[in-house]
């Protein structure tokens, strides 16, 4: 690149000559190594994929793939362009799917952001009745976790969070309590321990354990409420996931236990698959509810937020269908 362009020259540059067609070849060299794939991909001719390259590379001033006669190689550059260039395709992409929805359905779209706990312990029950009160409204759904909370609102891409009661909101947004939760025991229904009334810390110290992610609260918990109750020197699997799907599927065998919110298992413990043993330890976390800016709402954004609360107290800890072992 000539040093004779600045940042605001380049911008204008870009907005002015660039073509969303670009982000597309652009990802899909990324992706494919080789002119002839990316063009069959996009449905174009090669000298297509090809002009399209270059006319990228003219636009950013360096180069962005290497030819080779196996095909191409992404530069750093391309790579990092990568990244803003897919979120730049899924926002058409959203656009689209917004314009659509209002031309044809007279549809209003809602962005959804939600924790593993909130999904589970809030939205688990209750989103299935707002889709069916409230067909005009579209529910956009997305997962987030720890830090990820905090880059969703900041990133201005979701209207609303569903998540565990946070320590500091950005200004303007406030929270709305809808549910409590709590850390239980957990085990597959044909665990020896979930036939016993009661669970005794002797019980907790010589089962074995399925550990909780280290990044995770449950993690957190697990260690303190082990040295509370004396199990803190009980066996543990070496197996270590953040995903609840694959917890279960090592759970389900029946020679484990865990650790971990209410809310997180609700939608195992409902069904039946999993149990909450009686173990007596009481462990409240804090609230599930909602993260929202009321300033900024937009019709579709109001009528969740009024629907989700309407339907559930603070001191709800799950809904009337929960089926435990206690």
């Amino acid at each position: 690149m000539t040093r004779d362009i600045d940042t605001h020259a380049l911008v204008q540059r870009l907005m002015s000559r660039g073509k969303f067609r670009h982000m597309q070849a652009l990802i899909r060299l990324c992706d494919l190594r080789s002119m002839g794939r990316a063009a069959e991909a996009m449905g174009i001719t090669q000298p297509g994929m090809s002009q399209l390259c270059s006319e990228l590379e003219r636009l950013v001033g360096l180069p962005l793939f290497l030819r080779h006669s196996r095909g191409v190689d992404p530069t750093e550059l391309a790579r990092d362009l990568e990244q803003v260039a897919r979120r730049i395709v899924t926002a058409v992409e959203e656009s689209a799917e917004t314009i659509v929805l209002r031309r044809d359905f007279d549809a209003t779209l809602v962005r959804v952001a939600t924790t593993v706990a909130a999904a589970g312990g809030l939205l688990h029950d209750l989103l299935p009745l707002f889709v069916h009160r409230h067909r005009s409204v579209q529910v956009q759904l997305s997962e987030v976790m720890g830090m990820g909370q905090e880059a969703a609102l900041a990133s201005g891409e979701i209207d609303l969070l569903c998540c565990r009661s946070p320590e500091v909101l950005p200004d303007g947004w406030s929270f709305l309590p809808c549910r409590v939760d709590q850390m239980v025991v957990i085990a597959a229904a044909n665990h020896p321990l979930a036939r016993k009334a009661r669970i005794s810390s002797d019980d907790l110290a010589s089962a074995l354990w399925l550990p909780n992610h280290i990044s995770t609260l449950a993690r957190h918990e697990f260690e303190r409420l082990a040295r509370e109750h004396g199990f803190e020197k009980a066996p543990q699997a070496r197996v270590v996931s953040r995903q609840m799907a694959l917890s279960w599927m090592l759970l389900r065998e029946g020679t484990m236990i865990t650790l971990m919110p209410r809310s997180v298992a609700l939608p195992w413990i409902v069904t039946g698959q999993i149990v909450v043993l009686p173990t007596g330890i009481d462990a409240p976390l804090a609230p599930l509810g909602l993260v929202w800016d009321p300033a900024r709402a937009q019709r579709a954004t109001r009528t969740f937020v009024d629907f989700i609360t309407a339907q559930s107290r603070p001191q709800d800890s799950a809904p009337a269908t929960d089926r435990t072992a206690e």
